[in-house]
């Protein structure tokens, strides 16, 4: 009761605030993922997998991918333009093949989806009746749509080992020029001549284009420290499963960790 003439505080709502402030952090905190630990990471351990397998063999019937390989790539012999081309080339490669997989799955799924109604249809109909083996008559999948598949992903495939692989000597570019300045120079003061022989090659780049190379450089030297680490070029080869992006996610201690497992296990 209001004796004195003055509103009583709303109690009420302050405990109801209070409650759903709790719910809401209780939640947050159920929502919130322990980190996982590298040793248990599902990705790390497909990728130790995968690199710790035997590098494949070309065969006659070329089943296996062939890439272009630089193995007298010297310090004389790096070209950053040329490096950098190739990987736009293979960016704008690998971007087309994974939209042309994404249609043609899209496209299967679809096909997919309308059979299965169409089906459901005639079994209610002809099991209604009492034939239910009429259902036989239904078509599956023509030969066509599988074949745009399986092209789809053979060309995915090709794009995103080649992406990887353009990523890996841009990076040995880097590296190599890295190397002949560590004679004299400390890291960081190797680090920025590198950049500034990679600028050479760019005179007259605007901010955007100052900022992709930088990117690619970042990319180029991440990769080319996973594959040199674990052996060589040629490891690309037995990437199965992994786009170059989801390689590029991982942090260098990550990389450290799969590269001293895959160099155990061999």
């Amino acid at each position: 009761m209001d004796v004195d003439g003055e509103e009583e505080p709303d109690t009420s709502s302050k405990k109801r605030s209070n409650e759903d402030m709790d719910i809401n952090l209780s939640t947050s905190k159920k929502k919130a993922k322990k980190p996982v630990r590298r040793e248990d990471s599902p990705i790390l351990k497909k990728l130790i997998k995968e690199l710790s397998a035997p590098i494949p063999q070309q065969t006659s019937s070329g089943s296996t991918i062939s890439l272009q390989t630089f193995p007298d790539m010297n310090i004389d012999s790096v070209n950053f333009c040329e490096l950098n081309d190739r990987i736009i080339k293979a960016e704008d490669d690998n971007k087309r093949t994974t939209l042309e997989l994404i249609h043609s799955y899209y496209y299967f799924g679809k096909g997919h989806r309308k059979r299965k109604e169409k089906a459901i249809k005639i079994f209610k109909f002809f099991d209604g009746v009492g034939t239910v083996n009429k259902v036989n008559c239904i078509k599956t999948f023509s030969a066509s749509t599988i074949s745009r598949i399986i092209k789809a992903e053979d060309d995915n495939k090709r794009t995103t080992l080649e992406l990887i692989h353009s990523y890996y000597y841009f990076g040995k570019g880097y590296r190599l020029w890295f190397d002949h300045y560590k004679k004299t120079y400390s890291d960081d003061t190797s680090n920025s001549l590198v950049n500034d022989k990679i600028r050479e090659y760019f005179p007259d780049q605007d901010k955007t284009s100052k900022a992709n190379l930088r990117k690619r450089k970042e990319k180029a030297i991440k990769i080319f420290k996973l594959f040199d680490g674990v052996g060589e070029v040629n490891k690309v080869n037995c990437i199965k499963t992994f786009s170059a992006s989801t390689i590029l996610r991982l942090g260098v201690e990550d990389i450290d960790y799969v590269i001293a497992k895959v160099l155990k296990a061999g």
